[in-house]
């Protein structure tokens, strides 16, 4: 899978990855052959990039396999404690987690360590400030 700016799609490419707009409106589905009238209705939605498959035969678990299996797990780990308070063994959740693991696991390996994905998900993650009320008595 590669990520393409709009500017360089061609008719004939292959989407890679449902496209779904930002306010959760479904464009187009995954393994689509882009047209020239999908070129037009991608810039009038305003889509800035989009997955576009390298290869006729890429497949998602052929992705999977490029990515390092220690990258992977420590993926799943995280979000593992981001759905801590669900129930994992519910439908829709054994369909939206490995979706989220995966594409965490891929930016993960994309960013160098330390990497934004995985801010905020330690327990050396800062609190708040504390801010006190004044007593009326003092």
């Amino acid at each position: 899978m590669v990520r393409v700016k709009i500017k360089t799609l061609k008719p004939g490419m292959v989407l890679a990855e449902d496209l779904i707009h930002s306010n959760g409106r479904f464009l187009l589905a995954k393994g689509v052959v882009l047209e020239p009238s999908h070129l037009r209705v991608l810039k009038i939605w305003g889509i800035e990039k989009v997955e576009i498959q390298d290869s006729p035969g890429d497949a998602q678990e052929e992705t999977v396999e490029k990515i390092d299996p220690a990258v992977l797990h420590r993926a799943e780990e995280i979000s593992r404690k981001k759905f801590s308070l669900t129930n994992l063994e519910h439908p829709l959740l054994q369909e939206i987690f490995p979706i989220c693991t995966r594409r965490l696991a891929r930016q993960m390996a994309r960013e160098p360590e330390g990497s934004p994905s995985e801010k905020g998900t330690t327990e050396e993650t800062p609190s708040r400030p504390r801010h006190t009320v004044p007593s009326p008595l003092s």
